[in-house]
């Protein structure tokens, strides 16, 4: 068992999350792009199953990534969009 840490928490950057965020959902639509262009190559010229099922699979995990990362962002919305602390002094 572990002692509880004694280091106050680590500021959340907001810019570097919302940085992070776009990186993965460009990531994510990449992968549904390249599976949908894999299946039309694949279909076009007649390269085999396998091409088709990978460009399948792509689709799939870029469109589960994009939800997830849908779904993150909502998690984080308050980290994102948060005040800074002297404008909440002013409005309490």
């Amino acid at each position: 068992m572990r002692a509880a840490s004694t280091k106050p928490e680590k500021p959340v950057d907001p810019v570097r999350v919302r940085r992070h965020m776009g990186w993965l959902h460009h990531t994510s639509l990449f992968m549904v792009l390249i599976g949908v262009a894999l299946i039309v190559v694949a279909a076009a010229s007649g390269v085999g199953p396998t091409a088709t099922l990978i460009g399948m699979m792509l689709i799939v995990a870029g469109v589960v990534k994009v939800v997830v990362v849908r779904l993150w962002h909502g998690m984080f919305a308050e980290v994102l969009h948060s005040t800074p602390a002297s404008e909440r002094s002013e409005h309490e």
